[in-house]
């Protein structure tokens, strides 16, 4: 079974949109655990969505070829059968700035992050400085280290990402741009150091996950 964790901003729009294209019914859309707001209710909402997985792995292989959504990675560490787990990854920087655009200029009422930006019209530095923000790729990937993502794919290099993501799981995806934001003003030289300076914990993740898609490219043939 394919786990494809969906970080939100990372082009997982198109690539879920692919998997479904090829996949079907064969897919399980995944997204409503919000992992990114903090509410009691979406906490134990996603307590209840892990037990259940953890109850019902056989029945998951039997219907389903591949998951995809906003979920933390370690919900489906329990399915039996060596999962292959897929992630991609964006530019911090880039990837904080068109979350903090598409919140401002479509809030999500549901999610305790997305009010507390309209809330208190948060710009884009304090967004990035939030825990979620600051820690969001580690927050995705849970207690699963990158060494155990079969497929670590990276936005920029999003074509070369779809043939690693087929090399590794036999299915290929054709390339969409959905989801794609409108053009938008580039960040300076400035502005990108002290977004960056934000948040570290990110920064050092996607530094892994550009090694190790390059290492996965380079075994593939890529």
């Amino acid at each position: 079974m394919i786990i494809s964790v969906h970080i939100p901003k990372t082009a997982g729009t198109s690539l879920g949109w692919g998997l479904r294209d090829r996949l079907g019914a064969r897919l399980l859309e995944d997204y409503a655990d919000r992992p990114l707001s903090d509410s009691p209710e979406d906490e134990q909402r996603r307590a209840v969505a892990r037990e259940r997985v953890r109850d019902n792995g056989p029945e998951l292989l039997s219907r389903y070829d591949a998951v995809h959504g906003h979920f933390i990675a370690d919900k489906y560490a329990a399915v039996p059968g060596a999962p292959l787990f897929c992630v991609v990854l964006r530019d911090p920087v880039e990837r904080s700035a068109s979350h903090h655009r598409q919140w401002t200029e479509l809030p999500n009422p549901v999610n305790a992050m997305s009010r507390k930006v309209i809330e208190e019209r948060l710009d884009l530095a304090a967004f990035t400085a939030l825990p979620g923000q600051a820690r969001l790729y580690q927050l995705f990937l849970g207690t699963m280290p990158l060494e155990h993502f079969s497929v670590v794919g990276l936005t920029e290099a999003y074509g070369e990402t779809l043939q690693l993501f087929e090399a590794v799981t036999g299915v290929s995806i054709p390339g969409r741009t959905d989801n794609v934001a409108p053009a938008k003003p580039l960040i300076d030289a400035a502005a990108y150091k002290s977004l960056a300076a934000l948040q570290p914990e990110n920064m050092r993740l996607y530094d892994h996950a550009r090694r190790r898609f390059e290492m996965l490219c380079g075994q593939f043939g890529i």
